[in-house]
């Protein structure tokens, strides 16, 4: 194992163990070592602090990770947290980023999306590794077109960009999307809704890419995380989404919910 500071491996363990320390093990001391004192938390109904994260430790439901995308200092997972929790009865399908630095956890952001138990596990389904070996040039590459993807074929409603970017297989992980037809699904979506999207943060790694992005259509402002994932021969071959709508400033309980 590498011993950089943002080596992945070594990363994802430490935010796998800072969060057995909460939802596992209920540990207050072990949290207060992961977690800097100073955290600070952009999920609209926690407050900043680390005080605030070791009361999680009474929290009985758990996380199951399927996916991780790890760049720089930041550490992201894509699974799902377990019911009965805070939201309801149904699993909360999550998409969680965390930053690092100095061995501690320091921020956070995240989109939580309740779900029934059938749906969300079709809504993770399918492959992606953002841990394996692929050469930085094209993992920069992967994120470049999902902006392009993004700000040009989605917000532009640009047909010719978005189909030479998907699969001719392109997957939407979704509950209302037919096998096989994603790219018609996406578009149908595109020209309907006429979406106002704003990428805030990509984050990429193995063979997949995490936008992170505030879109706007005419019923609805909502914090949404994509997530991307390329054959090797670079077009997209599958797309899972975690979205929420956006808290008003006032109603949140910290001074930058969201982004």
């Amino acid at each position: 194992m590498s011993d950089s500071p943002h080596d992945p491996v070594r990363l994802r363990q430490l935010v796998q163990t800072a969060m057995d320390a909460i939802l596992v093990r209920h540990d207050r001391e072990e949290v207060r070592r992961f977690f800097h004192p100073d955290f600070v938390q952009h999920n609209p109904w926690a407050e900043d602090g680390g005080a605030h994260v070791e009361a999680m430790c009474d929290f009985t439901f758990g996380v199951e990770m399927r996916r991780w995308v790890i760049q720089g200092d930041l550490v992201a997972y894509h699974g799902l947290y377990t019911a009965p929790n805070p939201l309801g009865d149904h699993p909360l399908l999550c998409v969680d980023v965390w930053r690092v630095q100095g061995g501690q956890i320091v921020e956070h952001w995240d989109a939580l999306a309740p779900m029934p138990a059938e749906a969300a596990e079709g809504m993770l389904a399918g492959p992606g590794d953002g841990l394996a070996d692929v050469p930085p040039a094209r993992v920069a590459k992967h994120a470049a077109d999902v902006r392009r993807l993004l700000e040009i074929g989605v917000r532009n409603a640009d047909e010719g960009v978005v189909r030479s970017l998907l699969a001719p297989g392109f997957t939407m992980h979704r509950p209302d999307a037919a096998p096989g037809k994603g790219t018609d699904a996406l578009l149908a979506w595109v020209n309907a809704a006429r979406p106002a999207v704003e990428v805030r943060e990509t984050i990429a790694s193995g063979d997949l890419v995490l936008a992170q992005l505030l879109v706007r259509s005419a019923d609805a402002e909502q914090v949404v995380y994509d997530l991307y994932r390329f054959a090797p021969n670079g077009t997209i071959t599958d797309r899972w989404s975690v979205a929420q709508d956006r808290l008003p400033l006032a109603e949140a309980v910290n001074p930058h919910p969201h982004f």
